[in-house]
């Protein structure tokens, strides 16, 4: 009796054992934080950094530091470096497949090193150091 409950404890702890070691299908959030000093700020002057995020930077997508040549247009590169979609006007509507949508009323906001940008990406030419921000709102 003693071994047969012996063995069914350890198939117990086996079991156990290996439904928290397997494949979760949860929804993982990963954050990005900076510090305060301005290191992470720091771009050369080749290059620029792109990052794409949700809602004021509250759910990071991606970000890229790319080496860029003189007079770089910003929808081009951003092209070359992520998966983008456009309407007819050259207008961004997807980055990383994460859509524009028209019923919540949300557009990509272009950020230049932290301010606000009234270009559209198509028309904005890069400046190496340039901190570039794509912001789903």
């Amino acid at each position: 009796m003693n071994k047969r409950l012996i063995n069914v404890l350890i198939i117990f702890a086996v079991l156990l054992f290996l439904a928290a070691c397997g494949n979760s299908n949860e929804e993982t959030t990963t954050t990005v934080s900076t510090n305060e000093t301005g290191e992470m700020n720091d771009v050369p002057e080749n290059e620029v950094r792109l990052t794409i995020s949700i809602n004021d930077g509250e759910q990071f997508i991606n970000e890229q530091q790319v080496e860029i040549e003189d007079g770089a247009n910003l929808l081009e590169v951003l092209d070359d470096t992520f998966y983008i979609e456009t309407d007819e006007d050259d207008e961004l509507t997807s980055i990383e497949r994460v859509a524009i949508s028209e019923e919540e009323g949300t557009s990509w906001h272009l950020f230049v090193n932290d301010e606000i940008s009234d270009v559209p990406a198509k028309d904005y030419t890069l400046s190496g150091g340039d901190r570039i921000i794509l912001d789903l709102q």
